[in-house]
C-alpha cells in the first residue's frame, strides 16, 4: 500500500521495508544498534519495545533474546 511504503521510506527509518512484492529489504541496523545501548544500559531490568511492522518483532528477534507477552 502506498501510504505504508511512504511511512516505511519517510517516517520511521528503522532499516527495512516491504518491497512491492512483500519482501523485507533491510538496509541498515542503527535502530537495533540503540536498542542495543538500551538494553545494556538497562542492567538486566525489563525492556518493553513497541514497533509499528512486523518485520520489526522478527528483525529484534533475531538479534536479541526475545521474550513475548
Amino acid at each position: 500500500m502506498l501510504s505504508d511504503l511512504i511511512h516505511n521510506q519517510f517516517f520511521d527509518f528503522n532499516g527495512a521495508i516491504y518491497s512491492d512484492t512483500g519482501e523485507i529489504i533491510e538496509f541498515h541496523d542503527r535502530k537495533l544498534d540503540a536498542l542495543e545501548d538500551i538494553i545494556e544500559s538497562s542492567n538486566g531490568k525489563p525492556v518493553l519495545v513497541a514497533y509499528w511492522f512486523k518485520h520489526d518483532l522478527s528483525r529484534i528477534k533475531e538479534r536479541f533474546d526475545v521474550r513475548e507477552i
